[in-house]
């Protein structure tokens, strides 16, 4: 029978997540009031989603309920999936907002249309972002095709992780009942920490990309290496 993980076991690993946090709002106050690009503009409003994310994360884990901090992990590996595929292909921001957008208009459209009016996107605002984008980026990235979270990490080679880890958590995200019933618990409790360690150095790397001071990325690179090897 597996031993129970308790908050002994959590607190080491916890203590590198609290100070990657503290240096992700070190980083993000670092680049305040200056004006920055699309991309620089995604990565920064990303991170600080982030930041949201993981400050959540952390309070609730040292309040030593594992469970509820488990429903905050999904969006920050789909923070870390999209921040990669940016930094690497920054056309790709194109196809992600294409796809969001078609999103949105789907939401809107049933909303507008249960109260019996008739819904209108705003295609004019659209074609002048796309332009915009055309500018900006190789023709070839801008264009009107979906683009799924998979893709997204396929274009960085994390397709194993999203296999992995995103496919883990989603399970929280979207009730399963093995996630319900507590069945994921043990595969998941010694995860959770590396996972979001690993989500939150990710942003910090791209924020440096943009000029934030990250004054111990090194040593947290060293220590993030190590707790994937459970050292």
């Amino acid at each position: 029978m597996t031993a129970k993980y308790t908050n002994e076991d959590d607190a080491p690993s916890l203590q590198l997540v609290r100070e990657l946090q503290a240096e992700l709002a070190h980083c993000l106050n670092s680049i305040g009031g200056k004006e920055y690009e699309t991309i620089g503009k995604f990565i920064g409003y990303s991170a600080a989603h982030m930041n949201i994310a993981v400050e959540g994360y952390v309070f609730v884990r040292e309040s030593g309920r594992l469970d509820c901090s488990k429903l905050l992990v999904r969006p920050m590996i789909e923070i870390m999936f999209r921040l990669n595929a940016v930094k690497s292909n920054p056309g790709l921001i194109y196809r992600i907002a294409y796809t969001e957008n078609l999103d949105r208009d789907k939401w809107l459209r049933a909303a507008v249309m249960q109260q019996g009016k008739k819904y209108e996107p705003d295609t004019a605002g659209w074609e002048r972002f796309k332009k915009y984008c055309e500018t900006q980026f190789s023709g070839s990235d801008v264009r009107d095709d979906k683009i799924s979270l998979y893709s997204v990490a396929e274009a960085v080679d994390l397709e194993g992780y999203y296999d992995s880890h995103y496919r883990l958590y989603c399970k929280f995200t979207h009730a399963a009942l093995e996630a319900v019933m507590g069945d994921l618990n043990p595969l998941s409790d010694a995860e959770d920490n590396r996972t979001v360690a690993l989500c939150v150095f990710v942003v910090i790397e791209a924020l440096v990309t943009i000029g934030a001071e990250s004054p111990n990325l090194a040593a947290f690179r060293e220590r993030l290496d190590k707790l994937s090897k459970g050292d």
